[in-house]
């Protein structure tokens, strides 16, 4: 689940290389939201 702070989220289907998922998956609970805040550098958000 995201923090509340992305509650604007858009919930989407997308395919990533098993390596990428498995190296955030590492990080433990809330990986998905350390994977957003990765994604919303790249994008310069």
């Amino acid at each position: 689940m995201l923090p509340t702070r992305y509650s604007s989220a858009k919930q989407i289907t997308r395919q990533l290389d098993e390596a990428v998922v498995a190296k955030f998956h590492e990080t433990g609970k809330s990986w998905q939201g350390r994977m957003n805040e990765t994604l919303r550098k790249a994008a310069s958000l």
